[in-house]
């Protein structure tokens, strides 16, 4: 297994091309499980969304070479999920058109003492840096035993969501009453494993990259994971679920669709902090978005969730399609490849646009290469220059998440 370390991402050179990349491989990162998921049924609570797609984690979309007039995925499946059917309808402009599911809620890792592990079929003491079992060959009695620790601990309440991965129900943590997430992903839907030195072996990659952002000094704008439990044919992570909150996309739609500047200043002030700790710790999280962003309606802190499109950072190319094709950048349909920084910029410039204009500005992959932004009325040219900066369509013309921070609007 290979596994990486966290690094700095430099922008790229003025003047260079679309990409500004250096290709390094297709960064192979991951393992599948050693074990065999037989038959399509999925693990209670983690059902998909009905299609017939492969039972992969993230399928690698090689996308073709499409006509100019083709348009992106509108399946009520996140197309994070493996979608790539190109239907001949058009998008949805509102936030009500784009169904999405429930994204994997992010984790956090908290030190816990001596529990039992099985290894080799006989059962052995050893520590463990959190709630969570190994994945092992035990009977039928140890995987009741699992669940009963689950249930001994919290209260399973109503479905909250599902999506291609599995699905997330309200909880309530028995020993204080407190609020929780509870989630589900099926093993079989999510296979891909990460070694990271220092949290103990191979984990899965929701897991072991919330466990990086999740580590001292912690974020406020990035959600914890409170412990996670490995079951054979699936995993559960607990999450925080701080109340009232809404994902991003739901809070702005009951408001019209669209929020005021000054709130959506105050949200982009804290995704680039979330970002940035991030980039720190030798994340990148593939995949923001309205509906990945937790706002709680009293105080409207936020919190960026969903890591199960992610990936270690480097400085080289990334050549895996992970995340959403309407947030996609430029350069992933024209070379296939794409940097970290500029790609996370990208997603930033559609987040804010979104929330001030309560739609995508491209619908279709002729919009997204060419970058014309139009907007609706009402906007600052602060905030206009600002998301035009973020969109422009070459890699290189991009901020960094630093010169955003410094941008006119947001100071």
């Amino acid at each position: 297994m290979i596994t990486r370390s966290s690094q700095e991402i430099p922008s790229p050179a003025p003047n260079t091309s679309d990409q500004g990349c250096v290709l390094n491989g297709d960064g192979g990162r991951k393992r599948k499980r050693s074990w065999s998921h037989k038959g399509k049924t999925a693990a209670p609570g983690s059902e998909c969304n009905g299609s017939n797609e492969p039972n992969t984690s993230r399928e690698r979309l090689a996308l073709p070479t499409l006509p100019a007039t083709k348009i992106l995925c509108c399946c009520p499946g996140n197309v994070s999920q493996g979608c790539n059917a190109m239907p001949s309808r058009p998008w949805g402009l509102g936030r009500g058109g784009w169904m999405e599911p429930v994204g994997h809620c992010p984790p956090l890792n908290q030190n816990q003492g001596a529990r039992p592990q099985c290894l080799g079929g006989q059962e052995q003491t050893g520590l463990s840096q959190d709630h969570g079992y190994l994945s092992t060959s035990c009977p039928k009695a140890t995987k009741r035993k699992r669940k009963a620790r689950l249930e001994k601990l919290y209260v399973k309440g109503t479905l909250l969501g599902k999506g291609g991965y599995g699905s997330v129900y309200a909880g309530t943590r028995k020993s204080d009453g407190m609020p929780v997430a509870i989630k589900y992903v099926s093993k079989a839907e999510a296979e891909e494993e990460l070694d990271i030195p220092g949290l103990g072996g191979a984990l899965p990659v929701e897991v072991a990259l919330m466990k990086q952002v999740n580590m001292e000094p912690q974020c406020p704008n990035i959600m914890q994971m409170l412990e996670w439990f490995d079951q054979p044919s699936r995993y559960i992570m607990v999450l925080e679920c701080p109340e009232p909150c809404q994902d991003l996309s739901a809070f702005c739609q009951d408001r019209g669709g669209t929020i005021s500047e000054d709130l959506a200043r105050k949200v982009v002030v804290q995704l680039l902090r979330a970002l940035n700790h991030c980039k720190e710790c030798g994340v990148l999280h593939r995949d923001v978005k309205p509906e990945n962003l937790l706002i709680q309606t009293d105080s409207h802190h936020i919190k960026l969730f969903d890591f199960g499109c992610g990936d270690l950072l480097k400085n080289t190319a990334y050549k895996d399609f992970a995340g959403t094709l309407e947030y996609s950048p430029p350069e992933w349909f024209l070379q296939k490849q794409y940097l970290a920084g500029p790609a996370t910029v990208w997603t930033v410039g559609i987040t804010l646009y979104n929330m001030i204009c309560g739609f995508v500005p491209f619908s279709t992959i002729r919009e997204i290469i060419k970058g014309r932004v139009r907007f609706t009325k009402g906007q600052s040219p602060e905030c206009r220059h600002l998301i035009r900066w973020c969109l422009s369509p070459k890699a290189a013309d991009r901020p960094t998440l630093e010169q955003i921070e410094l941008h006119p609007w947001l100071l």
